[in-house]
């Protein structure tokens, strides 16, 4: 098993390669190399501090700045009933990876990657199939991620069991649905776009 954090050098690693080499629209959409700058370099200053909330939970501000400027960018970008649809999905993805983290918590049969990450490859994959756009995807996946980790968070509070939001793990599954959604997003595109010439091809050959 991978140490924690492996998963999203790995992957954060691999989306810097992708969008300094021409792929920065798959990648992010063509969000600007100094807002991912500033977003990354945030996030490392503020993984190191941690924020008390009670009863055995701890909060990184790492998770705090990054909800923050999601939800705020997603707000600005997706009015009215598009950010419902947003919210619906997050739910929906976050109930099915809660669902697999407890399959896994009560009979771990059936594993495709690892028990924490199985179930971030499912969110991201509906994330993606769902949602079109990059911020609303990672909002999706953020919340979902939030979600997934619900029943420790009620058990931090019930039973003072310490519990970190923001942990190394909990990046890893954050990155490993945020891969999964962009591939994802990716293929349905380019299927979406093949389909479109397969029509424009046989109209021309009906005439």
């Amino acid at each position: 098993m991978l140490n924690d954090g492996f998963m999203t050098i790995w992957l954060l690693t691999i989306g810097m390669i992708l969008y300094a080499t021409g792929w920065e629209r798959q990648a992010s959409e063509g969000i600007s190399s100094r807002m991912l700058a500033i977003l990354i370099g945030g996030l490392l200053l503020l993984q190191t501090l941690e924020l008390p909330v009670g009863a055995g939970l701890t909060v990184k501000g790492s998770v705090v700045l990054f909800l923050a400027i999601v939800i705020v960018s997603v707000v600005m970008d997706n009015p009215g009933m598009q950010l419902v649809f947003v919210l619906a999905s997050s739910l929906f993805a976050g109930l099915v990876w809660m669902w697999i983290r407890f399959m896994y918590a009560v009979d771990p049969v059936f594993i495709v990657l690892a028990p924490g990450w199985d179930g971030a490859l499912a969110a991201g994959i509906l994330a993606g199939a769902m949602v079109e756009r990059f911020r609303s995807q990672l909002l999706t996946i953020v919340l979902a991620s939030v979600m997934a980790v619900i029943v420790e968070l009620v058990r931090s509070f019930s039973h003072a069991e310490p519990f970190t939001l923001g942990a190394l793990a909990w990046w890893d599954g954050l990155a490993v649905a945020f891969a999964a959604g962009r591939i994802t997003a990716g293929l349905k595109g380019y299927l979406r776009r093949l389909g479109e010439w397969l029509v424009r091809q046989l109209k021309r050959a009906e005439h």
